[in-house]
């Protein structure tokens, strides 16, 4: 009965909302898992979780036959050489049984990029995030007892909490596409298959999961359901809370991770992964790193970047002649900030305004600025030299935190 039933729920012919309703009945999911396991999720945070993170999707990919066997045991792509890039893995004691990593997107963009154009998405996003890389050992495979939807949770709120990011996207296979969508919630944004060059599919489709209208969809969906079928509890109030390891950042900021010189070797030398990069890739690498000790100038350096980036998640406000704005400050360096703006406003480049940012709930610095670009909701601006001493300051602070944040051996 049962496996008649997940045909029909597979089946291109069940209606939509049947569809819908069936695959979120058919949840039962052991809530108790992860405590009764000791299992930690978390981002990586050594060389052993990060590498036994990549060896485990080789192998996993490899038996699924999405990918062919290479020399190395590991599987990296040139996303993962960014600091922005968080490799999240699940944990018994020492040994990784899980993982799945989140990929900001940056002017490096985003796998996904090889199957479809974001165009259209980017220009009405704050900040994208893609969920790639999801791996999960054989024994913790399990729809009930197994991790998949513990880690695919912690991926969304990290995104969404942490990362600051309003847009989820992936590309899935055509068994996992309804899973995303009338489990997690996903929207399409492709309709028809198509190959993925990325991996060995020919019937891949792309998904898009709205953020911002998660938690209220999701209760929604979910809130009159029992435990093990309750995305909602699952997402906002999970039975394993304490065995999750979430850094929120500092000052508002989204956390970044340097690799350290040893891991860095293994990328360049063992895997050559520097040979496979444009020049215009080693740049934008080379642009996130530069606030690192280090800087690994000799890898990457070709046009220094005048001031380092930090990516941020500060609320803040634009003052206009006795009128307040609200808006989000999603990039910060020395030299300006990038915004996002929630409420109407009519800019022009060259034009003055007073920025005031909550780089936290009890501190809020107070500038002149000076619009330097604007598309569509976003504008750039730049510090005028009035109270550029007071931010100078505050950016310090932000250089120090960030210097500590490497990869440990």
């Amino acid at each position: 009965m049962k496996n008649v039933l997940k045909k029909l729920m597979l089946s291109k012919k069940c209606p939509n909302f049947l569809r819908k309703k069936m695959m979120r009945n058919n949840l039962n999911v052991d809530v108790n898992v992860i405590k009764d396991n000791n299992i930690v999720i978390k981002v990586a945070e050594t060389d052993d979780e990060l590498f036994q993170a990549f060896s485990l999707v080789q192998k996993m990919y490899e038996k699924g036959k999405i990918v062919d066997r290479n020399t190395t045991g590991l599987r990296v792509t040139k996303f993962h050489l960014l600091p922005t890039t968080k490799v999240i893995v699940a944990k018994i004691g020492d040994e990784v049984i899980g993982t799945v990593s989140q990929i900001m997107d940056t002017p490096l963009g985003l796998p996904i990029d090889d199957f479809i154009s974001l165009d259209n998405l980017r220009k009405c996003s704050k900040r994208i995030c893609e969920i790639s890389s999801l791996a999960i050992s054989e024994k913790w495979r399990s729809n009930s007892k197994g991790l998949f939807y513990p880690l695919t949770l912690f991926s969304i709120y990290y995104a969404k909490e942490v990362t600051s990011a309003d847009r989820l996207v992936i590309v899935t296979n055509e068994r996992a596409r309804y899973v995303y969508e009338d489990i997690f919630l996903f929207d399409p944004l492709t309709i028809n298959s198509a190959k993925y060059t990325s991996v060995n599919d020919d019937h891949a489709f792309a998904q898009k999961l709205d953020l911002v209208q998660f938690e209220s969809r999701c209760f929604q969906a979910y809130a009159e359901m029992s435990e093990e079928k309750n995305l909602y509890r699952m997402y906002s109030s999970p039975k394993w809370k304490e065995h999750l390891k979430i850094d929120d950042g500092y000052y508002n900021t989204v956390p970044l991770m340097s690799f350290n010189k040893s891991t860095l070797d293994v990328f360049f030398d063992e895997l050559g992964m520097l040979n496979e990069l444009k020049d215009s890739e080693k740049q934008v690498i080379y642009n996130l790193y530069s606030i690192f000790e280090g800087s690994y100038g000799e890898n990457f350096y070709i046009h220094q970047r005048r001031f380092p980036r930090f990516y941020a998640k500060m609320k803040s406000e634009i003052h206009i002649s006795g009128s307040v704005y609200h808006a989000e400050c999603i990039e910060v360096s020395r030299g300006g900030a990038s915004l996002v703006l929630f409420d109407d406003c009519e800019l022009q480049k060259g034009q003055e305004l007073t920025m005031k940012v909550y780089l936290s709930d009890y501190n809020v610095c107070e500038i002149r600025t000076k619009v330097i670009w604007k598309t569509n909701n976003t504008i750039g601006v730049e510090v005028l030299i009035d109270k550029i001493s007071e931010w100078y300051h505050q950016i310090d602070k932000l250089e120090e935190v960030m210097l500590s944040r490497q990869l440990r051996a």
